[in-house]
């Protein structure tokens, strides 16, 4: 007769393991174009060259003021720098979502025709351009 102990060894012994492994999700880098960011920043950049040109100085001052206040009163930001930390976020957010999937959808569009117009260029230019026999 066989033991119990004898028995948990032999199915102990029987049963296989299989280990199911998923295959790991592809990590395409998505583009990051971060228009939006550059656009604010070279408006901020222009902004403050332009506050460097003496015409221009004591009016940017006062709309900067102006612009403090209008902030202050409606959102309780009481400075330019906070408003900018404020914003940035946003933006990025902005490009993320929707313009850099924009651009990428634009340039899958707009791929194939330029390859086939460099094909084109490349065939016209060996064309036009023969070597030179020489006798």
């Amino acid at each position: 007769m066989v033991s119990k102990k004898n028995r948990t060894s032999a199915v102990a012994s029987t049963t296989t393991t299989t280990e199911i492994t998923t295959p790991e999700p592809s990590t395409t880098e998505t583009a990051h174009y971060e228009v939006v960011d550059h656009v604010y920043e070279g408006a901020k950049s222009a902004w403050a060259t332009g506050k460097n040109i003496v015409i221009f100085k004591p009016f940017m001052g006062m709309a900067e003021g102006v612009t403090t206040k209008l902030l202050s009163l409606a959102t309780g930001v009481d400075s330019l720098d906070a408003a900018d930390h404020n914003i940035k976020p946003h933006l990025q957010g902005i490009d993320k979502s929707f313009i850099d999937p924009a651009l990428v959808k634009l340039w899958s569009l707009l791929e194939p025709i330029l390859a086939k117009g460099d094909e084109v260029v490349k065939g016209v230019i060996g064309f036009v351009h023969r070597p030179s026999c020489e006798a």
